[in-house]
C-alpha cells in the first residue's frame, strides 16, 4: 500500500507542477473558490492525505498556496463541469480515466501542450520489456511432456 500512496503524491506533485508551468499569466482556468496564485486540487477522502502531504511539500518548495479540497468520489466529475461552466474549476482534479471523453466533449479539459524543451524534461520509465526475449509481455514456458 506505501509503495502505491508514493506514487500517487509522485504522480500528483508532476501534474501540480505542469499545471503551475502551463498556467500562464493566470487569464485562464478557475481557482476553484481559492484566491488568486493558490493551486486548487480537488480529490476524494480516500487520496486526500497523500495529496495533502505533497502538496504542502511542493508549495514550501515553489512560494505557493496549494488547496487541496475533498469531495465525494462521485460528485467530482458533476461538480468539475459545473465548476468549469461557472468558471471557477480546480487547476487539479483525482478523476477516473473513463471521465475523459465527457470531460473533453463539455470543454472542461484539453491536452496539454509541451514545448520540445518541456517535453525533454521529463524522465521516461523503464521499460518493462524481457532482457531475453524482448517481449514486453511476460514470457511464458511451454511444459514438455514426455510421451
Amino acid at each position: 500500500m506505501r509503495s502505491r500512496s508514493a506514487s500517487a503524491v509522485a504522480g500528483i506533485a508532476a501534474i501540480a507542477l505542469t499545471a503551475t508551468a502551463c498556467s500562464g499569466d493566470g487569464s485562464e482556468g478557475g481557482d476553484g473558490g481559492a484566491a488568486e496564485g493558490t493551486l486548487v486540487i480537488w480529490s476524494d477522502p480516500e487520496r486526500a492525505d497523500a495529496i495533502q502531504s505533497a502538496a504542502a511539500a511542493f508549495a514550501e518548495a515553489n512560494g505557493i498556496e496549494v488547496d487541496v479540497q475533498g469531495l465525494t468520489f462521485d460528485d467530482i466529475q458533476g461538480d468539475l463541469l459545473n465548476a468549469h461552466q461557472a468558471g471557477n474549476a480546480p487547476d487539479v482534479f483525482i478523476g477516473a480515466h473513463d471521465w475523459t471523453g465527457n470531460l473533453v466533449r463539455n470543454g472542461a479539459v484539453s491536452p496539454v501542450e509541451l514545448t520540445g524543451d518541456q517535453a525533454g524534461a521529463w524522465t521516461r520509465p523503464p521499460s518493462r520489456r524481457s532482457p531475453t526475449t524482448g517481449s514486453s509481455s511476460a514470457s511464458r514456458t511451454r511444459r514438455r511432456t514426455s510421451s
